[in-house]
């Protein structure tokens, strides 16, 4: 995971896909992706380094509000390396959070 910090003068409410491809600067077209936080840590705090994974969940529940799991799906023929965001408002209103690669054959 790699940390994501992004400034939104808007400020308030969810971060839906179309906000987040604004404020990624991304092309409003771009195929996108919602899940639960709890669904994409689902496997990960059961495995070997789960505790590791259940403290960054809890930390992320702890720390963000309105949190989101968005997913942004490149065209082909990159489609099988998915963006994953994990993102919420932190106690100032802007967007932060997690992002990582996903590669799906």
């Amino acid at each position: 995971f790699e940390s994501v910090d992004l400034e939104d003068r808007e400020g308030a409410g969810p971060i839906t896909p179309a906000r987040l491809l604004a404020l990624l600067a991304l092309d409003p077209q771009t195929r996108t992706e919602t899940r639960t936080v709890d669904a994409l840590f689902a496997s990960l705090v059961v495995g070997s380094d789960g505790a590791r994974y259940q403290a960054v969940l809890d930390t992320l529940k702890r720390e963000l509000t309105d949190l989101a799991v968005i997913r942004v799906v490149p065209a082909a023929p990159s489609s099988a390396q998915i963006r994953v965001y994990v993102v919420g408002r932190t106690r100032c209103a802007e967007v932060a959070g997690l992002t990582t690669i996903s590669v799906e054959t």
